[in-house]
């Protein structure tokens, strides 16, 4: 069985590129499910130990069956984990490159933080169009043509679908993500709490679709993991996976 340690293991004295050490990045996954993955696998002749870092977790493996344990992870937790030592914003951008794809954004309760994040990668300029901070009602009806907020509100599906939809009508992406939501402390109602979140998904050429979540926490950390959220979207869009029940919902 794999062991874990919460303390970091000492470095071996060859380096990653030997084979002997090798690195998973998990976004929004916290410590506790990779461990119970990894040790319900069953894999021997291996040890990991894990390092946080917000809202990624970046796992090391020694040991000679390592890349079994990878692939299993892998296989578990999807696009919600990539092999080495990586930001889900340079993800985004590597698989964007790859497939000649471009994204923009429409964002409300993040407040430019998507976008912030994608223009933190050297080389994203080859991929994002641009963003839109849509933070008013008048904004999201003026720049991204929304109409269902007196309807819906503006925390709801429809208008983060309209979002994603609108960025599209207004820009040459190939991939819209939006994002809207009550991120507190404030604003909250018992129909719609604090950390009610709608993701909103434009790709050029299909129907656009939206995604409810709740996030907890206090308002830098709903912010923030809607954010990692949104990235991941992006690279779920990107490849073409099945976004309606994807793994993701289980880690916002």
């Amino acid at each position: 069985m794999c062991a874990s340690q919460k303390e970091p293991l000492p470095r071996p004295e060859v380096d990653k590129e030997s084979g002997d050490v090798s690195l998973l990045t998990c976004f929004l996954v916290p410590e506790s499910r990779i461990n119970e993955i990894a040790v319900d696998s069953g894999i021997a002749d291996c040890r990991f130990h894990f390092r946080s870092e917000r809202d990624r977790v970046v796992v090391t493996l020694f040991g000679a069956r390592r890349n079994e344990l990878i692939n299993h992870l892998s296989a578990s937790l999807g696009l919600l984990c990539h092999e080495g030592g990586t930001t889900v914003q340079a993800r985004l951008v590597e698989v964007l490159l790859v497939r000649n794809l471009t994204l923009s954004t429409a964002e409300s309760c993040t407040g430019g933080l998507i976008a912030k994040l994608i223009t933190d990668v050297p080389g994203s300029s080859s991929v994002f169009w641009g963003g839109v901070v849509a933070y008013d009602n008048s904004a999201k009806r003026t720049l991204l043509s929304v109409s269902g907020v007196p309807a819906f509100g503006a925390v709801s599906a429809e208008v983060a679908q309209e979002m994603a939809s609108g960025a599209l009508l207004r820009n040459s992406a190939d991939i819209a993500i939006s994002v809207t939501g009550i991120a507190g402390p404030g604003g909250g109602s018992d129909e719609k709490p604090v950390g009610t979140v709608f993701f909103g998904i434009g790709r050029r050429g299909r129907p656009s679709a939206a995604f409810g979540a709740h996030v907890s926490g206090g308002r830098d950390r709903i912010r923030r993991r809607c954010a990692v959220a949104g990235l991941l979207l992006g690279i779920v869009s990107a490849v073409g996976d099945d976004i309606d029940g994807h793994t993701l919902w289980n880690y916002i």
